[in-house]
């Protein structure tokens, strides 16, 4: 081994009961200055001097030689360190046997052999007794704690109960098997459970709390953010007082709570208390049993298997729309829809919204399967007449003014079997060879009132016009 220089202090030596010389006779007086030279050895610990008269020339094979100047009267010796061996340098001893180097307060670096453990830093109190020193343990800083077996404990009051577990920064802690502390303020109970950041608890096995007061209670659960909770197992909540209470639960964003099992809550106060319910967007609740509330001021009102949403047309006075039934699909959208069918969005159907609302436009046909169709008058068509391609045509007949009822009777005449007439009318026209003109349209009648209809039509038109040809129409409907 090669040579080492080391300058050491003389009465720390002797006051440790290290510097034991060979000889076993008492020190002799020293001169003012006077430079020492000893030998360690690696295996027991101890140190013995050399190159005195009495003691060794030099160290014998396998010890570590080194040095130190004392000057003055004992008191006055420098307390530096320095080791020059190019393969460093090493402290051994013996795993179970021994006993705690230093205890109480103080400054130091101290390797304990009886625990295999590591201390460095200052306490102020008992924090590295042999009670406090964990087997395998590291502690490092000031006032930290390692005090179960192959704990870690860093920083400033930090410390490390638990059996594996590591504690690093502001009075940390670390008291769960394996768990893993770091920050200022931050616990992790649980075994195997982490917490980051500022004041977050983990106590929940396996769980995580990251960011500032965030609390992970439940198995395997994840707190992330500011002041979320997640007390379900395996639950997730993430965001700003954001709440997972069920189990299997997730709250996203801000202050959203998914109390149900299986439930899931994202947005702004958005509350799924329903098993298996989801609530999203703005203040939506979904509690009633695998329902959905998505939009804003939407609430499935405790209706299982209900789906509502809600439009932001009544943000102003926060009007709810909320279900009636169970099983029931609800929406407010007060723009209309648009239903499509084709990728292209060309075909479909439109409920139309704003100023006029309630128009259906649909590009194909609208069928009724079974009960047919309700008209503003409340009657309901629920057939389609024979003879006739729709519910209603326009058949219509010539006739000279003079023979005006006749004509009415015989359109009327025209309309096939199994319909009614709903209304119908005439026009005048002036024969101008092979043109004829339009010039008058006489008052329309109904099939019940056309005894009137001839005077109404002559008061309706010019005089000059009456001996004119006459063309009389009406409109036939579904008799149904």
């Amino acid at each position: 081994m090669k040579p080492t220089t080391t300058r050491l202090a003389l009465g720390g030596l002797l006051a440790t009961g290290l510097l034991v010389p060979t000889t076993g006779s008492a020190q002799t007086q020293m001169p003012t200055v006077k430079q020492f030279f000893a030998c360690y050895v690696p295996t027991t610990g101890t140190v013995y001097l050399i190159k005195q008269p009495g003691l060794r020339p030099a160290c014998a094979s396998g010890h570590v030689e080194f040095n130190w100047i004392a000057g003055g009267s004992g008191a006055g010796v420098t307390p530096d360190v320095v080791i020059t061996d190019a393969n460093g340098w090493a402290a051994t001893g013996t795993f179970g046997s021994g006993a705690i180097p230093v205890t109480g307060p103080g400054v130091r670096v101290m390797w304990y052999p009886r625990r295999a453990a590591f201390r460095a830093g200052s306490v102020a109190g008992t924090q590295w007794d042999d009670a406090n020193v964990g087997d395998y343990s590291v502690a490092l800083g000031q006032n930290t704690i390692a005090s179960a077996h192959h704990s870690i404990a860093t920083g400033i009051w930090s410390t490390a109960t638990g059996n594996f577990s590591t504690a690093m920064g502001t009075a940390t802690a670390a008291s769960g098997h394996s768990s893993f502390a770091i920050g200022q303020g931050t616990v992790a109970s649980g075994t195997n459970s982490t917490a980051l950041g500022f004041g977050s608890r983990a106590s929940g096995r396996s769980s995580t709390a990251l960011g500032q007061n965030t609390t992970a209670s439940g198995t395997n659960s994840t707190a992330m953010g500011l002041s979320s909770t997640a007390n379900g197992e395996p639950s997730t909540a993430m965001g700003a007082n954001t709440t997972a209470g069920g189990d299997f639960s997730t709250a996203m964003g801000f202050s959203t709570s998914a109390g149900g099992d299986f439930s899931t809550a994202m947005g702004d106060r958005t509350t799924a208390s329903g098993g298996r319910s989801t609530a999203i967007g703005q203040v939506t609740t979904a509690s009633g049993e695998a329902s959905t509330a998505v939009g804003t001021d939407a609430s499935t009102n405790g209706m299982t298997g209900s789906f509502v949403y809600g439009d932001m047309s009544a943000f102003a006075s926060r009007g709810v729309v909320q279900s009636t039934v169970p099983n029931q699909f609800l929406v407010r959208a007060s723009g209309g829809f648009r239903f499509r069918t084709s990728p292209d969005l060309t075909t479909g159907c439109d409920i139309s919204g704003g100023t006029v609302p309630g128009s259906l436009t649909c590009s194909g046909t609208i069928a009724s399967a079974a009960g047919g169709f309700r008209f503003p008058d409340n009657t309901v068509q629920t057939t389609a007449a024979t003879g006739g391609i729709t519910g209603w045509e326009f058949v219509s007949a010539s006739s000279e003014p003079d023979l005006a009822p006749a004509a009415v009777t015989s359109v009327i005449a025209l309309c096939p079997v199994g319909k009614k007439v709903l209304g119908g009318g005439a026009n005048s026209g002036l024969a101008d060879g092979a043109k004829v003109t339009l010039v008058e349209s006489s008052s329309l009648f109904r099939a019940d009132g056309r005894e009137g209809w001839l005077a109404s039509w002559r008061n309706d038109t010019p005089a000059t016009l009456i001996d004119l040809s006459l063309n009389v129409h009406l409109q036939c409907a579904n008799a149904s």
